[in-house]
């Protein structure tokens, strides 16, 4: 009898053991391929090396990017999603650039870049902020305003109140039930292209770069926070017909769904956020980042968009002008003669090339001319 109780109790023992042991096994092989570590230690093998930072298995998060922004110490500070990744050094030639930009589902919004800068130790803020606002930080119906609302409702708050531990506890096994499903599909991935990183196991651990991305592509997040490309990166792409993005922007409920107005209580963030930069002595520069031509025409012609769309543009901006910064609205590059010649610069309909974003920073650089 006592065998069997014993025999029954050592299957869960060992089977956490060799979960622990398996678990084990699988981080390691994460972090020698740079697949996950630490962020300072990330960063600094970065500034060492100039190792690409690129990850196939989870987005980047915004503690990369805020310790790279304070290791920096930055003239000027970019800020924004993946639409202004391409902004690097180059387009600045003149001063220390770091760029804190990151993909929409990471960045979380003003927030986020509340957050990077508040992160700076009093007296290490950067001199100048080049801000990338996006449409749907603004759009009371996307998709993060929807979630953000909902965090917020009346009734879970009044849950969060009166239950705090249980609610906690609650998030505590969501968070950890996801984490686990997470590394799970992670370390299936792995086991299923081996044969692309076992060699990489033996080799530094920067060695061409942090990350399967990095390693296998040869793209990531350069050590000033850029962001590299493979080579080639959608050089075929053509523009779509302005009829065929309105098909598209019918059934899209995450970046551009349907509205009429801007939400209030964004603006008031990024009137908050402005206060805070000018109360620290940064100058900051609104930037409306470029959407490919025939995207920028549906965008206006549709009436479940255009009222929306034109809103944000005409609020974003006098947010800046109000408080005595500059905002470049860039939403339509043919309003530019400079940037005119560049219609086909465009990775896709939301993304522009390295050459127009230079083009846009020329524009900046020639009407401030603190930043040559």
């Amino acid at each position: 009898m006592d065998n069997h109780r014993t025999y029954l109790i050592s299957i869960p023992v060992y089977s956490v053991i060799a979960g622990l042991a398996l678990f084990s096994f699988f981080e390691y092989i994460s972090f020698r391929l740079g697949e996950s570590g630490d962020v300072k230690e990330i960063v600094e093998l970065q500034i060492g090396t100039n190792a690409l930072f690129g990850q196939r298995y989870s987005n980047e998060k915004i503690d990369y990017k805020v310790e790279g922004a304070k290791r920096a110490e930055p003239d000027i500070l970019i800020l924004g999603t993946s639409r202004v990744l391409p902004i690097g050094g180059q387009s600045f030639p003149a001063n220390k650039v770091y760029n804190a930009g990151m993909s929409a589902s990471s960045s979380q919004g003003l927030e986020g870049m509340a957050h990077i800068l508040e992160s700076f130790a009093e007296g290490k803020y950067p001199s100048y902020v080049v801000m990338g606002l996006d449409p749907w930080i603004f759009n009371p119906n996307s998709l993060s305003i929807r979630d953000r609302h909902k965090a917020t409702s009346k009734i879970k708050l009044m849950v969060k109140e009166n239950i705090g531990v249980a609610w906690s506890l609650l998030k505590g096994i969501r968070f950890l039930r996801d984490e686990l499903r997470s590394r799970a599909n992670r370390y299936a991935s792995l086991m299923h292209e081996r044969n692309g990183w076992l060699a990489f196991l033996f080799a530094e651990r920067a060695y061409q770069g942090l990350g399967l991305n990095a390693k296998l592509l040869n793209t990531g997040f350069r050590a000033d926070g850029s962001f590299q490309y493979p080579a080639g990166f959608q050089e075929n792409w053509k523009d779509p017909a302005t009829k065929d993005h309105i098909s598209s922007l019918k059934t899209d409920y995450i970046w551009f769904a349907a509205s009429s107005s801007v939400d209030s209580c964004s603006i008031d963030k990024l009137n908050v956020l402005l206060y805070f930069a000018r109360q620290k002595g940064i100058s900051v520069i609104g930037l409306l980042p470029p959407y490919s031509p025939n995207y920028d025409r549906a965008l206006k012609s549709m009436p479940s968009r255009s009222a929306f769309y034109r809103e944000y543009q005409d609020k974003v901006c006098a947010s800046f002008l109000e408080r005595g910064f500059k905002c470049y609205n860039f939403t339509d590059i043919s309003q530019f003669p400079e940037l005119r010649g560049y219609g086909d610069s465009f990775d896709d309909s939301m993304h522009p090339k390295t050459g127009l974003v230079r083009g846009m920073m020329e524009i900046i650089r020639k009407e401030n001319k603190q930043l040559n």
